[in-house]
C-alpha cells in the first residue's frame, strides 16, 4: 500500500497532469492563479485523485506516492518558473500566505 499524497497549498488549481515516459505514474501541475508565473508539479504520483480543472485546497489528497523501476516509492515536489511573466505573480517563499510579489522582487 502507497502512501497518500496530499496538497500543502490552499486553492491551487489542477492545469495539467501528465504520464510518465515509463508509463507508470503521473505528474500533477498546481498553479495558484492563472496570473502566476509559479507553477508546483508533484512528480512520480499514483492513483490521481484530481482532475484538470479541480481547485484543491490544502489538505487535499492528490493520489498516493509512486512507484520508481526498484519497487521503492518516491514523489517530486519542484516549484517552476515560466515565462511570458504578468506584472504580479506569487512567489514560492511566501506560497500559501496569500502574499503577492511583483516580478521585480523576484529572482529566477
Amino acid at each position: 500500500m502507497r502512501h497518500p499524497l496530499f496538497s500543502r497549498w490552499p486553492s491551487f488549481r489542477v492545469v495539467n497532469i501528465t504520464t510518465s515516459q515509463h508509463g507508470v505514474d503521473r505528474a500533477i501541475t498546481l498553479v495558484p492563479s492563472d496570473a502566476s508565473v509559479w507553477s508546483v508539479i508533484y512528480d512520480h504520483v499514483s492513483n490521481v485523485r484530481v482532475s484538470i480543472g479541480q481547485t484543491v485546497s490544502a489538505g487535499a489528497q492528490l493520489g498516493t506516492v509512486g512507484v520508481l523501476n526498484n519497487g521503492r516509492g518516491r514523489t517530486e515536489l519542484q516549484v517552476n518558473r515560466f515565462d511570458p511573466a504578468p506584472t504580479l505573480s506569487y512567489c514560492p517563499q511566501t506560497c500559501g500566505t496569500g502574499t503577492v510579489c511583483t516580478t521585480s522582487t523576484i529572482r529566477p
